[in-house]
């Protein structure tokens, strides 16, 4: 049985396996960060190591959501987690540690043309290594992908094109810092600030810790 800890947020799930089943026939994979947070802290290997058949895996260690997605290859599937379109569909408030944070499209979205939330972007440390590492995933064979928070309006599967869109704005140019830093206003830079502040207040992690060893 091996379970993916998706990022450094998703990882209280794991217990429902780790209790279901013998714990010397559980592997945990993926967010070595999430399996320091949790209670009692979860050794996490490498999936890369593990020589799955069938399964191609990409680390976005450059995002401070040390996100992990999978390609399932026999179903042409790719695993998300946080980092997937219509997020704007499917949450709306985030609680984390007695934070409760709002989210909505046009409120979170630092420009209203882009599909990504603004909490997602502004995660992302290195672009041009995540930008990289998204050109890598885009080169598999798979056509739909599902991630963490699917959809109610949308539902869970999500359309290669929604993904390639959602991703549009850090591939298409090479000079997109520049343009789309003269959108971000300060409110809405500071807006995002208090964001991750309150994220890591409230789940007792420090703003900018180096979520990979």
């Amino acid at each position: 049985v091996v379970v993916v800890l998706g990022n450094w947020l998703h990882h209280i799930g794991a217990d429902v396996a780790i209790e279901a089943f013998p714990r010397e026939d559980v592997t945990v994979v993926g967010s070595v960060c999430a399996g320091r947070r949790h209670e009692p802290r979860l050794r996490v290997e490498d999936i890369r190591q593990l020589g799955l058949l069938g399964v191609e895996a990409m680390h976005l260690q450059e995002s401070m959501y040390d996100e992990w997605w999978l390609c399932f290859k026999p179903a042409r599937l790719l695993l998300g987690c946080d980092a997937f379109p219509h997020q704007d569909e499917c949450i709306e408030r985030l609680h984390c540690g007695g934070v409760v944070l709002c989210f909505d499209r046009h409120g979170y979205a630092l420009t209203q043309d882009l599909p990504m939330l603004s909490l997602h972007r502004a995660a992302i440390v290195d672009r041009q290594a995540i930008a990289a590492r998204i050109r890598t995933v885009l080169s598999w064979d798979w056509s739909t992908g599902i991630g963490a928070h699917p959809s109610t309006k949308s539902g869970d599967l999500v359309a290669r094109s929604d993904i390639e869109e959602y991703w549009a704005w850090l591939l298409d140019e090479v000079n997109m810092d520049e343009q789309h830093s003269q959108k971000i206003g300060w409110r809405s830079c500071a807006r995002m600030l208090c964001v991750w502040r309150a994220i890591s207040k409230g789940c007792a992690m420090p703003l900018l810790e180096p979520l990979v060893p």
